[in-house]
């Protein structure tokens, strides 16, 4: 395994539900050190208008702040 250069700065790259992860990690835990993140389609809200059935929406709030 490797270490990162500690004379460059770290980036953070996440895409789809890791965007969503990385997101509420980073909020969750500012004394993280990174100069900065690239999030690509996080899922942040369902839509308005859609009908979702009650398995999914059951397993949304569970795992759900």
């Amino acid at each position: 395994m490797t270490k990162a250069n500690s004379d460059l700065p770290l980036f953070m790259y996440a895409h789809s539900m890791g965007a969503l992860v990385t997101i509420k990690l980073l909020l969750d835990r500012p004394e993280i050190n990174i100069s900065g993140c690239v999030i690509t389609s996080p899922l942040l809200s369902l839509p308005k208008n859609q009908r979702n059935n009650k398995a999914k929406m059951f397993i949304v709030k569970l795992i759900g702040d």
